[in-house]
């Protein structure tokens, strides 16, 4: 027997899940988003901290979870703490495959800007500015690069100008 569960999201995460999933978010270890998801189900974290954040998500993402997983296997609590940690979690996921879309065009060769390549992928998954700012996702890979070359940004070569040139042209009549 099937059961379907409600769990907080927050809007983009919602597009995310239903685009990655077909539209149908059903809790297993095939993927990572359903095995965070049975780990953070199954402890029983309390935290009145979050609490107060639980307003903020709006959407709600059913989970189809089965009968033995929900009973016997204890996948059945939903704290104010499960539901931060599962958006926040799926929130570095989307960073995470925003870098992985970047490297994958820088590597095939694709010259783009940034800025489009942000547009592009917020496409992909139907982002617009309300859900995910495109300066949250410039800015996770403006990170990554910082990490990959330990906090220093790559030397460029100083434009080296020919002297005895200009860029007057001086013609006699």
């Amino acid at each position: 027997m099937l059961l379907t569960v409600q769990i907080p999201v927050l809007p983009h995460v919602l597009k995310f899940l239903k685009k990655k999933h077909q539209g149908e978010f059903k809790l297993s270890r095939k993927h990572n988003e359903g095995k965070m998801l049975i780990h953070m189900l199954r402890n029983q974290q309390h935290d009145e901290r979050f609490d107060v954040e639980r307003e903020k998500y709006s959407q709600n993402l059913d989970v189809i979870i089965t009968l033995d997983k929900y009973k016997n296997r204890g996948c059945n609590n939903i704290t104010s703490r499960t539901i931060y940690d599962f958006n926040d979690f799926i929130d570095a996921t989307i960073k995470d495959e925003f870098l992985y879309y970047v490297e994958t065009l820088q590597e095939a060769g694709v010259k783009m800007t940034m800025d489009a390549m942000v547009d592009g992928f917020m496409g992909k998954y139907f982002f617009d500015d309300g859900d995910i700012s495109p300066l949250t996702l410039k800015q996770a890979w403006y990170r990554d690069q910082r990490k990959k070359y330990g906090n220093k940004w790559v030397k460029r070569k100083k434009s080296v100008e020919i002297p005895g040139f200009s860029a007057v042209v001086v013609t006699r009549l």
